[in-house]
């Protein structure tokens, strides 16, 4: 399934390709998506499938908080 990118909404303001991916997803998707954020209060609301597990992680400080393929570890 090709998902769409980015898109204008109205108003002039941007939907980000994430929020746009997951809202495109179908209602029966079952997966989890891990998010990484800037900052705790970068986290927002976004519409995805009932199934659907979102997973927001913070930086700590410069670094990335998902590491390799071994793990979600942050």
């Amino acid at each position: 399934m090709a998902l769409p990118h980015a898109s204008p909404e109205p108003g002039g303001g941007e939907r980000g390709a994430i929020s746009v991916n997951l809202a495109a997803l179908p209602d029966d998707a079952r997966c989890h998506a891990v998010i990484e954020i800037p900052h705790e209060s970068d986290r927002q609301a976004l519409v995805h499938p009932e199934n659907m597990r979102l997973h927001f992680r913070p930086r700590r400080q410069g670094r990335y908080a998902v590491r390799g393929p071994r793990g979600m570890r942050g």
